[in-house]
């Protein structure tokens, strides 16, 4: 999942985006099954997709 669709389907859920770093998620501050208060700022982190050389 890249920065844009992160932040699309925090914005579904009423969720606020912080981004670190660029590419695809690695990680993020809550559990995907975590509840958290609408409007909380969810912290994503991202890390550059390595190419295969291709």
């Amino acid at each position: 999942m890249n920065a844009s669709q992160a932040a699309s389907t925090l914005k579904s859920k009423n969720l606020n985006i912080s981004i670190e770093g660029s590419g695809n998620v690695i990680s993020q501050d809550y559990a995907i099954d975590e509840k958290v208060q609408e409007g909380t700022i969810v912290k994503v982190t991202l890390k550059p997709t390595l190419s295969n050389g291709h």
